[in-house]
């Protein structure tokens, strides 16, 4: 079943303001110095980066929020606090992917901002700092086209991947994914393109919509890294493909389903995470028939069951 969409006018109206957001987040992060702001890690084994800039820029985005949208849900890296949860509108934030970027000074980072209605994304605002455009917004919404300060963009048109044009390939390529043989061959990694790894699923989809990249590969994602990119690539002519039960699927929508009754929708959201294939359509298609997703081992399998075993005993004790 298809999701219906907003009409022209709010999608318009909601664009404008994600613009609004994206530029007023995007003066925040001017205001740091990257390679020269301090580092704290989270997580449970302390390995996941955020910075004084992350934390400040999502609570400048959720008091914008909170101001204009007050009826709105928000999903974002660095809070749990939801907004208004199960709400119809859900906004995505990441306010720096890319942070390991970030704090070792690489200019490969984004600020992302997505906005979903009943788990379909229509709008995408991301701001990047030093790129072939120049500090800007790049932005959409469903049907109105992909822009970075006013200028059009588009997917590459080349109906093949050309070995010497770029492709996003995360580190964990082969740990997530498999080659197909066709026809009793195997292509070379080469002939799929030249890779790259960038460090940052935004900066890498923005590249994919400015034509830039041929294609990506996302294997750890989150809702709120690829909301506002899936998007600005469609709307820049190109494809966004979800690894689906068995296959490559395209991508519909976010919807989730809860683990609990009473679950909210936010925390739902939080858990999403699939394999991504994003870029020229005919390319992506290409790409796609060659490429697979590995099946999880054994082990990985047993020791999700152990460990969801071992959460239930705990929650009855």
């Amino acid at each position: 079943m298809t999701t219906s969409i907003p009409e022209e006018q709010i999608l318009k109206e909601l664009e404008a303001a994600s613009i609004r957001m994206a530029r007023g987040a995007g003066a925040i992060l001017q205001g740091f110095h990257p390679g020269r702001t301090d580092v704290e890690y989270k997580g449970k084994e302390s390995t996941d980066p955020v910075t004084e800039a992350d934390l400040k820029i999502e609570e400048y985005l959720r008091r914008e929020i909170a101001r204009e949208f007050p009826d709105h849900g928000i999903v974002g890296e660095e809070s749990t606090d939801a907004g208004t949860d199960n709400a119809d509108f859900m906004w995505a934030l990441d306010p720096l992917d890319g942070t390991a970027n970030f704090a070792a000074g690489i200019p490969l980072y984004a600020v992302s901002i997505g906005l979903l209605y009943k788990g379909m994304p229509i709008t995408g605002s991301l701001f990047l700092p030093n790129t072939f455009a120049g500090d800007g917004v790049y932005h959409a919404r469903v049907g109105g086209g992909a822009f970075v300060e006013g200028e059009s963009l588009k997917v590459v048109s080349n109906s093949l991947p050309q070995p010497s044009a770029l492709a996003g390939i995360p580190a964990s390529y082969g740990r997530v994914f498999s080659r197909k043989r066709v026809r009793g061959t195997m292509e070379s990694n080469r002939s799929l393109g030249d890779v790259r790894i960038m460090g940052s699923i935004a900066c890498e989809m923005v590249l994919a919509a400015s034509g830039v990249f041929q294609y990506s590969f996302f294997s750890g994602a989150h809702i709120w890294d690829v909301a506002a990119g899936m998007v600005l690539i469609r709307e820049a002519g190109g494809e966004v493909l979800e690894w689906r039960m068995g296959r490559w699927m395209p991508f519909q929508d976010f919807i989730v389903t809860p683990e609990k009754p009473n679950e909210d929708l936010s925390q739902a959201f939080r858990r999403w995470g699939a394999p991504l294939l994003v870029g020229s359509p005919e390319i992506v298609a290409y790409v796609a028939s060659r490429t697979k997703v590995r099946k999880k081992p054994l082990w990985s399998m047993v020791r999700r069951v152990m460990a969801l075993w071992n959460r239930t005993k705990k929650e009855h004790a």
